[in-house]
Parts: C-alpha cells; sequence; structure tokens
C-alpha cells in the first residue's frame, strides 16, 4: 500500500473497497438467483400457454374422463406428442386428478400410480411449477431417465364439458427436458451479470476514492494554509508586541530624557555659580522639580502595568454607576452636569466593583476634559454581542468629536491631545475591560461629540471568576 502513505486515506480506501466488495457480492449473488427464477418462469409460462392451447383445442372432456379408450389415447398423443419438437421433451406424462398416469411418451409408465406427489397436488390447484434436475426423486426412482441434468415442468390443465352447462376437469402434465441449454443461457446471464455488477463495484469504488482523496488533498492543503496563516498571524502578533514595547519603550524615553535633560543643565549652571548660594538653592529647586516630575511618570507607568489582582461578585450595574457618578461629582467640583439613563430594574452581573469603578471614573474624566461644559449622559443597558448576552456602559459627552488620527490612538498608553494628560485613563479602562472579557469602543455621535461604551458579558453565577493580571 505504498501508494497510499496517508492513514486515513489508506483506511477510507480498504473499508470502501471491503462495503462495495460485500456490496457487489450480496448484489450478485440475489440478481443471479432472481435470473435463474426468472427464467425458469419464462420457461414455464411458454409451456403452460402451449400445453393449455393444445388441450383446449384438441380435448375434449371424454378424452380425460375415459382415458384407457383408443380415441383417447390417440387424441393424448396427437395433442402432446408435439411437445417433443417444440420443447425438446425427453418424458412427457399427463396425470389426472387422482396422480395417474393415463398418457406418456413411454407407454410402460400409462396406468402408474404416483401416490403423495406435493408438485402434483400444487398443479392440480393451479399452480405451474419447474424444478432442476429431478432424477433423484423416489417417484422416478424405478423410470429409465436420460442421463444428464433435467428440468421438470408441471403444468396443469382443464378440459370442459362440451354441449352442457356442466363443469371442467382437470389435469397435469410433467414434462422434462435437457437442462443444459437452459443451465447455458442462465450461466451466460450470470457472468454477463456478474460482469455489470463488478465493474459497477469497481467504477463506484474508484469515483468514491477519487472523490474522498481529492476532499481529502484539500482539506489538507487547507490545514497547510491555516497553519501557515496561523504562524505569519502569530510572527505579526509577536512583531506587534515588540513593535508596542519599541513604542512604549520610546514614549518612557522621551518623557524621561526631557526632564533629565533639564536635570543636568540645573546641575552645570549649578556648577558655574558655587559662590552664590541663593542662585544654587534655586537650581536645586528645580532639579528636585524635575526629578518629581520622573517620579510622578514613572508612578503612573506602574499603575498601569501593575494592576491589581481581581476578584469578580455578584453587582448591580446602575447602583455602581451612580456612586460612581456621585464619586466623580464630590472630587471634581467644576464638573459639567451629569445624569443617567437606565431601564426600570435591576440590571445584574459579576465583576470587580474596584475596577469597574476605576474604568467608568476615567470615562467620565475624559469626557468631562472633552466637554467642561456637558451635560454628560451615563446610560445602563442590556446589549448582547455576537450571541453572547452582556451589559453596556455607554458615556456621552457633546464636546469636538474624534478625528480620525486620534480614534486609531485613543487606546495607546501614553497618547494624549490635552497638555498636562497622562494619556493612560482610556488604556486603563480598555484594560479593565479586557480582564473582564468585554472591551471599550469609541464613536462619533451624529449629533456631535463622542460616545465611549464599557461592555462586559453576562458571566454565569456558577463560574469562578477569581483570577491574576495576565499582564503581570
Amino acid at each position: 500500500m505504498g501508494f497510499l502513505p496517508d492513514a486515513p486515506l489508506r483506511t477510507f480506501s480498504l473499508l470502501s473497497l471491503a462495503l462495495i466488495a460485500l456490496t457487489v457480492l450480496a448484489t450478485g449473488v440475489a440478481q443471479s438467483l432472481f435470473l435463474r427464477e426468472s427464467i425458469l418462469e419464462r420457461e414455464a409460462t411458454i409451456i403452460r400457454d402451449t400445453v393449455r392451447g393444445l388441450a383446449t383445442e384438441h380435448l375434449g372432456w371424454d378424452d380425460l374422463a375415459q382415458p384407457d379408450t383408443a380415441g383417447a389415447q390417440l387424441r393424448l398423443a396427437q395433442s402432446f406428442a408435439i411437445l417433443r419438437d417444440l420443447t425438446g421433451a425427453a418424458r412427457i406424462k399427463v396425470y389426472d386428478s387422482a396422480n395417474r398416469i393415463i398418457w406418456s411418451d413411454d407407454p410402460a409408465l400409462i396406468g402408474r400410480v404416483v401416490p403423495g406427489e406435493s408438485r402434483l397436488r400444487q398443479a392440480l390447484a393451479g399452480g405451474v411449477d419447474a424444478v432442476f434436475d429431478p432424477q433423484e426423486r423416489a417417484s422416478h426412482a424405478e423410470e429409465s431417465m436420460p442421463h444428464g441434468p433435467l428440468v421438470e415442468f408441471y403444468v396443469p390443465f382443464a378440459v370442459k364439458r362440451r354441449g352442457t352447462g356442466g363443469g371442467e376437469i382437470m389435469g397435469v402434465l410433467a414434462l422434462y427436458r435437457d437442462a443444459e441449454p437452459l443451465q447455458r443461457t442462465i450461466a451466460r446471464g450470470r457472468l454477463l451479470l456478474w460482469a455489470v455488477v463488478g465493474a459497477g463495484g469497481l467504477i463506484l469504488y474508484g469515483a468514491l476514492f477519487g472523490l474522498f482523496r481529492s476532499v481529502y488533498r484539500r482539506q489538507r492543503a487547507a490545514e497547510s494554509r491555516l497553519a501557515h496563516m496561523s504562524r505569519e498571524h502569530e510572527r505579526m502578533v509577536q512583531i506587534e508586541k515588540l513593535s508596542a514595547i519599541g513604542q512604549m519603550v520610546g514614549e518612557v524615553a522621551h518623557q524621561i530624557n526631557n526632564p533629565l535633560v533639564g536635570v543636568m543643565n540645573l546641575a552645570q549652571l549649578a556648577e558655574r555659580e558655587p559662590g552664590n548660594p541663593p542662585r544654587t538653592r534655586e537650581l536645586l529647586a528645580d532639579i528636585r522639580r524635575a526629578g518629581e516630575h520622573c517620579r510622578g511618570f514613572v508612578q503612573r507607568m506602574l499603575t498601569f502595568t501593575r494592576l491589581p489582582r481581581f476578584e469578580r461578585q455578584p453587582l448591580e450595574l446602575r447602583a455602581l454607576a451612580q456612586e460612581t457618578i456621585a464619586l466623580f461629582g464630590e472630587s471634581n467640583k467644576t464638573h459639567p452636569p451629569l445624569r443617567i439613563e437606565a431601564p426600570p430594574g435591576e440590571i445584574r452581573l459579576r465583576a470587580d466593583p474596584v475596577l469597574l469603578r476605576h474604568a467608568l471614573f476615567n470615562l467620565l474624566a475624559n469626557a468631562a476634559q472633552a466637554d467642561p461644559d456637558g451635560p454628560i449622559v451615563v446610560r445602563v443597558r442590556p446589549e448582547p454581542r455576537d450571541g453572547v448576552a452582556g451589559v453596556a456602559l455607554a458615556v456621552t459627552d457633546r464636546g469636538p468629536g474624534l478625528s480620525d488620527e486620534v480614534h486609531d490612538k485613543l487606546f495607546t498608553p501614553f497618547f494624549t491631545t490635552r497638555p498636562g494628560g497622562t494619556g493612560l485613563g482610556l488604556a486603563v479602562a480598555q484594560h479593565i475591560a479586557a480582564l473582564h472579557g468585554g472591551g471599550v469602543t469609541a464613536q462619533n455621535n451624529p449629533g456631535g461629540g463622542a460616545c465611549f461604551t464599557l461592555w462586559l458579558p453576562a458571566a454565569d453565577e456558577g463560574e469562578p471568576f477569581e483570577a491574576e493580571n495576565p499582564a503581570r
């Protein structure tokens, strides 16, 4: 089986070959039996019609009622002797309803009674029967039958009483024929049948095997392409990760480099004026402020990269949003007007309340900075996504909206469009949403302003949710 190197292909080939071979064998045997029976039935039908036609034309009631008379014997011989020439019969016998041979082409058999012959009883009941090679039957043990295979036909016929309203009298003709011509016909039919069935099986096997091999190879090619695409995707993800790390490192270096340059310059100025203590103290104060700026930046960066452990708890989202809005209002006395919109009833899910408040707080701060005059609307609503049940927190403002350039960099750490901004608020909110299996999206409102939507999946109550920050 070297031409089938793949195990699935080899397995399918062997199984399909075995199943088709069994099917061909069963079909061939069944069709062979059917062919044999059909040929016998056809021959029996021809002989039946011939016998009944001869009996109707040449025989009368008295010929069967009184068959021992010379006239009856003559008419029986004239009626049925012709069957020798028509059918190639080796032996012909005519029985009456008492199983007695009333005429035969072998005169020695006339008058013999064959008791208990089942085929005679079936024929007298109206059935036509045919049997191959009946030489071994007890009723023929003393007959000098021709050598070789024979086939015997039992044909019932009836003769009606003429000129009266009487009934009919029954007889049975038993005809022996040489079976070899019939067997040759059956053998040729079987040979043709097996050739056709075998060729059909081979064609079916070839078609199925070719189809399976084509589908299998296409599947293998698709799997190979998918594996290649997966490797390429992993490589691109790795490149993107390295690129993101490089951007972050560059941003960190840029943020720290500027105050460090100032520190170096101030230190050089301090070295040039050792005899001027007031000026030196002023320069040292500037150096301290630059160091505090660097320290504050590093702390903000650590806050972003080291979110604490989080543990989801059952909570009611509307209540959490109201508490966060109240906290935001207390912490920012100049905040714009805030209002919440939510459907009646509770909206429950499982989430970390501390982190979720922090994310919503950041979205509120971002909206307040974009639109100081307000109002800012927080909408809480159930929202399935991609067939997954979930809830959404949408924070809407009426600010200047988002340009295409800004929209592409919204969630990039340290990216900001405002002087003094850290560029971490939206990135932290996105990170918190991702920890919960959700996300944050941003879009412009049709009437102006922007809408930031924090979406979270509605987890099952029985699901364990304690997890570590994957970034740690």
